[in-house]
């Protein structure tokens, strides 16, 4: 059980920086310690926060913060004012996230006078046919406050980057099939729609209950066959 002293407010830069990284906080529990932030010591003088739900990380270089001790963290209060974290005193290992940003080159710049919907119509632009990206995802790092360089290798699948002086996004991209070959089932979580990054989550077994999957195909022939002209009303006016 935690105590009083370790309960930490953050204000001003420290409120940005971890207001940022709370976003990439893992909302379900499958794996307990991705619904942590991270502080990590990397050097004297580097301190970074970091939090990971397996299809995008987030980092904030909180080196000039306040300094707090290394460890995760939960967030127990999140408003547009404060932030109030609580420090782990049981703490699993956290997955090596310095693993997951791509060796890529830099391939765009963006300044804070792009609007999200310019941002993300570029960034869809430069990735590869195939791949969209989640636009929650892209909101979510606010492209109308913060200044962003994109890193991006240009292949298929491959994770991409948003970059500026203190804080680093790497979202995975969504797979898209193809008309052809397009056959939806509705996931049992809603996690299951996106790839993941590897060693973050664990994998499904394939002996694995396809109860809940509902094609949605059928639910439609379903519910179409239920519609007579007796149940259509028409407005004229």
């Amino acid at each position: 059980m935690a105590t009083i002293e370790t309960i930490y407010k953050c204000y001003g830069d420290y409120f940005t920086a971890m207001q940022f990284v709370s976003k990439a906080v893992a909302k379900e529990d499958t794996r307990p310690v991705l619904t942590h932030i991270r502080i990590e010591q990397t050097a004297e003088d580097k301190r970074f926060a970091y939090a990971a739900d397996g299809y995008r990380l987030h980092i904030a270089d909180i080196s000039e913060c306040p300094p707090i001790p290394e460890g995760q963290y939960t967030v127990i209060k999140s408003t547009k004012k404060e932030l109030i974290l609580q420090k782990e005193d049981d703490e699993a290992n956290y997955p090596d996230i310095w693993q997951l940003i791509p060796d890529a080159p830099c391939i765009k710049d963006f300044n804070r006078n792009n609007s999200f919907d310019s941002f993300y119509a570029h960034v869809i632009r430069s990735i590869a046919d195939g791949n969209g990206i989640n636009h929650k995802y892209i909101k979510d790092i606010e492209p109308e406050n913060h200044e962003w360089s994109m890193w991006y290798s240009g292949k298929e699948s491959t994770p991409i980057a948003f970059k500026n002086n203190t804080l680093c996004a790497v979202i995975m991209p969504l797979f898209i099939e193809k008309e052809s070959t397009f056959n939806y089932t509705m996931p049992k979580k809603h996690y299951d729609r996106f790839p993941q990054f590897p060693n973050v989550y664990e994998t499904y077994s394939e002996d694995d209950s396809t109860d809940d999957y509902v094609p949605v195909i059928e639910e439609a022939e379903v519910i179409i066959a239920d519609i007579t002209p007796e149940n259509i009303n028409v407005c004229v006016g």
